[in-house]
């Protein structure tokens, strides 16, 4: 009994180290796809992959749905592996068409669109690989989907490298990295056959379950969209009134200061259970202390951040771009601080996630994203890239506040959880 329980942990502490691997590869090898589009190919192209991040993240959110959360909780098995597999497909395919509208609603050129739709492609294989890595986690093989996100990561980051410093052409290079997630999708899909014998046929096809699962996810869903929406927004108006070359510039500085909220993202996940435990379990002064200690954390590394920018970001950013970029490394302190306030949204609505009490984390974003919308464009036309940080800085700030007066309002409430949290009121009809 003690060698099973012991070889139990050991299998689920090698999916975990094995999962962080994978994103982290997956993750820094995107970001430095931004750097080399600046270094091989220009500013330009930088505007033009932005404009494609931006919409990926957006479109993406309807084929994510939430879906692989909500598939990692099922324990009980409330639905089948092809429920799941057959709901992402279906909603990958709708984000297409959500993407190719998107693009011809903001009367993008046909260059751009093509691009962004190239990218997509390289997404739409990312968010079916996902699924599958999900089949893979409920047999107790997670490890294997980190092995192939790995070799997608560094493999994505080789071919993009080739293939912008040859040509140095935009749509060469992501139709490069669209093939490697294209390959790295077909191994998922055969390995997961070969190690847990599922297959995706037309017996999938369920449109009652479906329902349920669309239904039972919609929270979380509104949760994920105004997310991505929210840091969106500016620079879709900064594009708008001025051109793809400036965004670029802007992107090429504020592209490095992501790698702050992809820290954050990855830091709370192995967080989240201790946040559920202290809560569920009403320890309320250690929960608050917790509380305190995480975002405490997060301020000081962003404090500790803005200092070095202050001294060191204009010999930075020349050492990665070149001369070209000095006009604009002025932007860089307030980019990082905006990176900060992005990563204080994550980590307070992941506490209210761990709190079950998503809709409240949802509101929070929300309001932030109203506030983005009214003033990003008279920000960015008065203060110019300047104004895309401020308008990150003031709605995520607002966002940061209004989640965290939740979490202390509700910190020992938990008699409405079941609201924020319809999985535990039983099934959806």
């Amino acid at each position: 009994m003690g060698d099973n329980a012991f070889n139990q942990q050991a299998k689920i502490k090698k999916d975990v180290i094995w999962n962080l691997i994978g994103q982290f590869a997956y993750l820094f090898g995107l970001w430095l796809v931004t750097v080399l589009t600046t270094k091989f190919i220009g500013f330009e192209a930088q505007g033009i992959l932005s404009l494609a991040l931006v919409a990926g993240n957006i479109c993406t959110s309807f084929a994510n749905y939430y879906l692989r959360l909500q598939y990692a909780s099922d324990i009980h098995g409330r639905f089948r592996d092809g429920d799941y597999v057959f709901a992402r497909f279906f909603l990958t395919f709708v984000s297409l068409a959500i993407c190719i509208g998107y693009c011809f609603a903001l009367q993008y050129s046909l260059a751009t669109i093509l691009s962004i739709l190239l990218f997509y492609v390289y997404k739409v294989f990312e968010m079916l690989s996902d699924i599958y890595q999900g089949v893979l986690q409920r047999h107790g093989k997670l490890y294997l989907g980190g092995y192939t996100m790995t070799g997608k990561g560094i493999l994505s980051v080789g071919v993009f490298l080739l293939l912008a410093k040859f040509t140095a052409n935009l749509n060469y290079a992501l139709i490069g990295i669209a093939v490697v997630a294209g390959l790295a999708f077909a191994i998922d899909v055969i390995m997961t056959k070969k190690v847990t014998g599922f297959s995706f046929g037309l017996k999938m096809f369920d449109w009652k379950m479906l329902r349920r699962l669309l239904i039972l996810c919609f929270p979380l869903f509104l949760l994920h969209l105004a997310c991505n929406v929210l840091p969106s927004l500016p620079r879709i108006f900064f594009e708008k009134i001025y051109d793809q070359t400036q965004l670029g510039y802007y992107a090429s500085i504020a592209n490095i200061a992501v790698l702050i909220q992809t820290a954050a993202s990855a830091a709370m996940i192995p967080l989240v259970p201790k946040f559920s435990k202290l809560y569920s379990e009403e320890k309320t002064s250690p929960f608050l202390k917790f509380c305190g200690a995480v975002i405490g954390v997060w301020v000081a590394l962003g404090g500790i951040a803005c200092i070095v920018v202050h001294f060191a970001g204009d010999w930075a950013l020349k050492l990665v771009y070149g001369d070209e970029i000095a006009p604009y490394t002025y932007t860089f302190l307030l980019t990082t601080v905006a990176a900060i306030t992005t990563a204080l949204v994550i980590v307070v609505t992941q506490i209210l996630g761990a709190m079950e009490r998503r809709f409240w984390a949802t509101i929070s974003v929300g309001a932030g994203t109203i506030l983005c919308a009214a003033i990003s464009y008279t920000l960015c036309v008065n203060l110019y890239m300047n104004g895309i940080s401020l308008a990150l800085i003031i709605s995520e700030g607002l966002a940061t506040v209004v989640a965290l007066v939740a979490i202390f309002v509700f910190r020992k409430n938990k008699k409405l959880a079941s609201l924020d949290n319809p999985a535990k009121t039983g099934d959806v009809e």
